[in-house]
């Protein structure tokens, strides 16, 4: 066994921190990398590459780690080389969705119906899964039910997101009303909302459902659920307008069948997704009230 005395301690110690060191930085190194790649314009980085755009709903590693086998179902279909992307924030994924830089997308349900009515995207298929927004506070705070936010600040995303469109419906109902009788804090993705409280940022919090059930759940032993918005549907997967019909329909197809691959059930299992369907005018319709926000800027 090799013993180690003296001056050879320290050397031994001295080369540990520096491989650690090393390490770190290379770690550092690759999830920055990671940020630049998803978030920037689309440029001669990704060109001849078929753009996936993921609106950021979490961060972009959390993209990576819940959309990487999406983006590789969708190299596999066609055949063809595709990178996926995002945008620093709601705004400007709405502007580069606008300036038709994705070739295909997956947005929030009614961040596709803007792009299919004023961008010219197609809608492909939805995801099974139903977006609803939750509620939630501190295991040790006084607020028990909706009523109780009276007075409070309460931590959501902006005012672009369904949910948060949702939930100013429901409390407006309830009657209250931001900067009159409660304040709506803003900050820009579901998951630093998630934990405003635990943070002493906030009363209460408001996110999605799904990202709750995905990775909040955790401080089960912290955070209660004090209420839920309605519900409406999944996600929109969406194509350019340039995009062939054939290709359109392959990606279609390759979607409503994953749920019998294991490597799609895989996927469906981690992003809470459940499966895959096509977009029916009624949905259509009902996504209409929230996209008004988007027509009139």
């Amino acid at each position: 066994m090799l013993q180690l005395r003296g001056k050879n301690i320290e050397l031994f110690n001295a080369w540990i921190g520096t491989v650690l060191s090393c390490t770190l930085f290379f770690r550092l190194m690759f999830g920055i990398s990671w940020v630049i790649l998803l978030t920037s314009p689309v440029s001669a980085q990704t060109e001849g590459s078929l753009k996936l755009g993921i609106f950021p709903y979490v961060n972009p590693a959390q993209l990576v780690k819940f959309h990487g086998d999406f983006r590789a179902l969708l190299e596999e279909t066609l055949n063809h080389k595709v990178v996926m992307v995002t945008a620093p924030s709601f705004k400007d994924f709405i502007k580069r969705t606008r300036d038709n830089e994705y070739d295909y997308i997956m947005t929030a349900p009614h961040l596709g119906r803007l792009a299919e009515v004023r961008d010219g995207y197609v809608p492909i298929v939805h995801t099974m899964h139903k977006v609803q927004g939750v509620y939630l506070v501190r295991k040790d705070s006084d607020i028990k039910e909706l009523e109780d936010l009276k007075g409070k600040v309460l931590t959501m995303v902006g005012p672009r997101a369904i949910i948060t469109q949702m939930a100013q419906k429901q409390l407006r109902a309830l009657g209250l009303q931001d900067g009159v009788n409660i304040t709506f804090r803003y900050t820009k993705t579901h998951n630093n909302a998630m934990y405003a409280p635990l943070r002493g940022e906030s009363d209460a919090s408001f996110t999605g459902v799904l990202l709750w059930q995905k990775i909040g759940q955790k401080n089960l032993d912290e955070v209660r659920v004090i209420g839920k918005t309605p519900e409406t549907i999944g996600f929109q997967v969406m194509a350019a307008s340039r995009v062939a019909e054939a290709d359109r329909l392959k990606v279609q197809k390759a979607l409503l069948e994953c749920h019998r691959t294991k490597a799609g059930k895989n996927y469906l299992n981690k992003t809470g997704f459940r499966s895959f369907d096509i977009v029916d005018e009624q949905e259509k319709q009902h996504l209409d009230q929230y996209i008004q926000i988007f027509l009139r800027e």
